[in-house]
């Protein structure tokens, strides 16, 4: 199935594939703080008036019948739906009078070099299975561990946050972008949700059903680097957002998937012709707060 991709500010859609680009960067580089998480019915004829959050990210997965309202735009909400909406944007949601829908549901705070009140609104219907698998996981989890926090739950939170929304956007940008082989668009979600993991390109392969000859030729046509180099650009690109945020080297290295802080400080002072505790340090003076 297709997936069906709007998105909106609040008069105009927005189609500019550089402003795509831009967003996808934007919110790769950022850092996502839980503010609450809860699943909701909406039963037949269920509606809310419009309203916004002033300091709060909303990130929604819908499944059932109904529809997302921004200003005068209706958008229909047929099976799985992810919906992400900025702070600051009039929104409200309905169905039916027969329709109903399931919604996991999760408000954010999100830190980092970005004025969320700018962010477009995203709707993204049919989304491929395995996105909407990990999101509803993801989600139900967050739900069941809020009132706990178990030790360890802001960065947990953090990485599932990131995985998801980075998967979105990503769906999002390859609706934008010229058609690209089924085969590579998969590995690159693997790539995308599981970088922290210990990921081998035969481990790839296998799931994609290509030999690892064959992928890294698909890689190397498309995207012009190997499947390792895109891992390493996916690994590095998560450091510097969390680095930015105040976490430790150690902490980051562990987090991203690096073998060790020693590697992880050669790949990262290689890439950006700095040690990674120079560019920590010159971030909290910019502003960043330390955390452990």
């Amino acid at each position: 199935m297709t997936s069906d991709l709007d998105i909106l500010c609040a008069y105009d859609d927005l189609a500019d594939d550089v402003r795509v680009h831009d967003l996808i960067d934007s919110l790769s580089g950022c850092a996502y703080e839980v503010a609450s998480a809860d699943f909701i019915y909406w039963g037949p004829g269920r509606t809310i008036n419009a309203h916004l959050h002033d300091d709060l990210v909303h990130l929604d997965l819908f499944i059932g019948s109904g529809m997302v309202i921004l200003g005068q735009r209706r958008l229909p909400i047929k099976g799985a739906t992810i919906v992400l909406i900025p702070t600051s944007l009039p929104h409200r949601f309905a169905t039916t009078p027969t329709g109903r829908m399931k919604n996991h549901t999760v408000k954010m705070r999100v830190s980092g070099e970005l004025d969320t009140s700018s962010l477009p609104m995203i709707v993204l219907r049919h989304p491929d299975e395995s996105l909407a698998t990990r999101m509803r996981d993801g989600l139900i989890w967050l739900l069941e561990e809020q009132r706990m926090r178990p030790p360890g739950y802001a960065s947990v939170c953090d990485g599932i946050l990131r995985n998801l929304l980075i998967s979105v956007i990503r769906a999002a940008a390859r609706l934008y972008g010229p058609p690209t082989n089924s085969v590579l668009e998969e590995a690159c979600a693997i790539i995308a949700t599981e970088y922290m993991h210990d990921i081998q390109v035969r481990d790839i392969s296998a799931r994609c059903g290509i030999r690892p000859d064959s992928l890294c030729r698909l890689f190397r046509t498309h995207l012009k680097m190997s499947p390792r180099d895109y891992l390493r650009k996916i690994r590095l690109e998560q450091a510097v957002a969390l680095l930015k945020t105040g976490y430790s080297v150690t902490h980051v290295a562990k987090q991203t998937g690096f073998a060790s802080i020693h590697y992880f400080s050669r790949v990262f002072a290689s890439a950006f012709h700095c040690p990674p505790t120079r560019f920590a340090s010159k971030s909290q003076a910019l502003g960043g707060t330390p955390k452990a």
